[in-house]
């Protein structure tokens, strides 16, 4: 008898193990991804409220389009009036007033206008006619 109860109480304690193991590798997996889904979420709400920070209480900046590693174009609002900026990681450069821009939302028009689209409209309007042949545009 006393060899049997010796070999149950292994057996239990074997299984108990087993189960405690089980349950510390479901609980790792549990955390893991409440880690992961937090930080997904996390990142998420970072980035949208850094994305609204661009604008400065007298400056806006309307739209921006990334031409390549550490450049841009960009529409900044100021005062009322709309500029295109050239951005470069060492130089910031105006490239035109936009004379009689009005940005519209999606939905007032119904569809999005590309930034390419505004752009060349007023290339092709003389924003930019005294810079023929610098590249822009052809």
């Amino acid at each position: 008898m006393n060899v049997n109860t010796g070999v149950l109480a292994l057996a239990v304690g074997t299984n108990m193990q087993a189960f405690y193991d089980g349950m510390t590798v479901v609980g790792s997996l549990v955390i893991m991804v409440a880690v992961i889904a937090a930080t997904y979420y996390l990142s998420r709400w970072y980035a949208g409220k850094m994305g609204r920070s661009v604008s400065g209480r007298h400056v806006k900046v309307v739209d921006r389009v990334i031409l390549g590693p550490g450049s841009a174009v960009c529409i900044l609002e100021a005062g009322g009036k709309y500029y295109l900026v050239g951005v470069s990681d060492k130089n910031i450069q105006l490239i035109c007033e936009l004379e009689g821009f009005e940005p519209g939302s999606p939905e007032e028009s119904g569809r999005q206008a590309s930034f390419g689209s505004i752009l060349k409209g007023f290339l092709v309007k003389g924003g930019a006619a005294d810079n023929k042949g610098d590249g822009v545009g052809s």
